[in-house]
């Protein structure tokens, strides 16, 4: 499980702060799916999220990036109800999530689901 660091809310933002971990990368692309952005199996800007690159560039389903090697860099992604801004630094990612105040309490339960709260 990744630790959930903070959390800062507005009317129309969401901000987390998550502990680094490996785990990451497989549990925000089951909170895409869940929040309705694709599946892994349908949509490469999911299934190629944290995965190594073949010399095709075609991602290699069975292998994931290391995350330390993942340090000032910035992904989005977007649909009809979320912009989500990942960024990662040298210790936490934050994601920043853009959404309208009634659907943050969707992403909420779902950011549950791959996270617990620090103690």
């Amino acid at each position: 499980m990744i630790m959930i660091h903070r959390v800062s809310k507005s009317e129309n933002h969401v901000v987390y702060a998550l502990e680094k971990k490996q785990e990451f990368f497989f549990g925000f692309r089951k909170f895409l799916e869940a929040l309705g952005f694709g599946d892994e199996n349908s949509d490469p800007g999911i299934y190629g999220f944290g995965r190594s690159l073949d010399n095709d560039g075609e991602p290699i389903t069975s292998k994931e990036d290391d995350i330390d090697k993942y340090v000032d860099k910035h992904y989005s992604f977007r649909d009809d109800k979320y912009i989500i801004d990942v960024i990662f630094s040298a210790k936490k990612v934050y994601m920043i999530i853009s959404t309208k105040k009634d659907r943050q309490d969707e992403i909420s339960k779902q950011i549950n689901d791959f996270c617990s709260f620090e103690s």
